[in-house]
């Protein structure tokens, strides 16, 4: 039994097909759902691959990006802190005044820095300030700190300079009882 196309063509094999050397309609809307087929897969590649690449972007920004491996303690005492070895460990040297309390100390591990903060009793503050220099111009790691420092001045805080053998710490401090600090590991 013959097939009979729309065409007109007929298979001499009974098949649905269209003879050979024939181009039926039924051949073109095939291809035309093949065609159809690929620029759908070519689209959604399209969009995958900048979906990817977006991700990608996105990733190596937050690696870039990210402050580190920071880990932050706090202390009610200054007995606390020691107890915890917070000064032997190196991130703040042993010199706080002995009512030092509210301690908060922040290390980035990658770019050995640290900075935190802690009060004290007023009464303590001269005896404190002795320990320290008067702040100079430092070679401090980080961007724009001469002008951090100068806002610290405008906001009351007198900055001073304690250095050990491989760090330096700039304290900035109120007599009413309460400093800041940050502190550098010198590439010497």
């Amino acid at each position: 039994m013959d097939a009979v196309f729309r065409d007109g063509g007929t298979g001499n094999d009974g098949s649905r097909r269209a003879p050979k050397g024939r181009k039926g309609s039924e051949t073109y809307a095939c291809r035309m759902l093949r065609i159809a087929a690929i620029e759908t897969l070519l689209t959604f590649m399209r969009w995958a691959s900048s979906a990817l690449l977006a991700a990608l972007v996105l990733y190596i920004g937050w690696l870039v990006l990210s402050p580190g491996d920071i880990v932050t303690n706090r202390y009610r005492t200054l007995n606390d802190a020691r107890a915890d070895h917070l000064f032997e460990r190196g991130w703040l040297p042993d010199i706080l005044p002995p009512s030092a309390g509210g301690i908060r100390t922040s290390h980035n591990l990658d770019l050995n820095t640290s900075s935190g903060e802690f009060s004290f009793a007023p009464l303590e503050y001269a005896a404190f300030a002795a320990r320290l220099r008067p702040h100079r111009s430092t070679d401090a790691p980080f961007s724009n700190f001469e002008a951090e420092v100068e806002e610290m001045r405008a906001d009351g805080f007198y900055p001073a300079v304690f250095e050990d053998e491989a760090s330096t710490w700039v304290f900035f401090c109120k007599p009413e009882g309460r400093c800041d600090y940050t502190m550098w590991l010198r590439r010497d």
